[in-house]
């Protein structure tokens, strides 16, 4: 949760919240009616094959690339924005240093020519 943009955290935390609940209501009304129709053990045979197939499909995934641990590149992304930030300043501070030393040969030049009509 950590990783996702600060704007949809809500939206997330929201998001599987709700489907948590309806994943409880969906599966305490299919375990229900297995365990009076089927078994007593069958409703934890069901959970185990449905938590066995999330398993498989979220390994599937992962290995197509469908779904991507991004910490390495959002680390590079924010190590790149704070070296562009860096070099922007050092340009201000040149441009800065460039315009007094300007400034200053400007005053130096006035200085002589005032010295000079004198």
């Amino acid at each position: 949760m950590r990783n996702a943009d600060k704007e949809i955290r809500g939206v997330i935390y929201g998001t599987a919240v709700a489907f948590g609940y309806a994943g409880q209501l969906i599966l305490c009304l299919a375990g229900g009616w297995l365990f009076d129709n089927v078994g007593p053990k069958t409703p934890f045979y069901f959970v185990g094959c449905c938590d066995l197939t999330v398993c498989f499909l979220t390994i599937i995934l992962g290995l197509t690339g469908v779904i991507k641990n991004d910490i390495t590149e959002r680390k590079l992304e924010a190590e790149e924005i704070e070296r562009k930030r860096q070099l922007i300043e050092e340009q201000i501070a040149s441009n800065n240093s460039n315009r007094k030393r300007q400034r200053e040969c400007a005053e130096v030049n006035n200085d002589f020519s005032i010295n000079a009509n004198n």
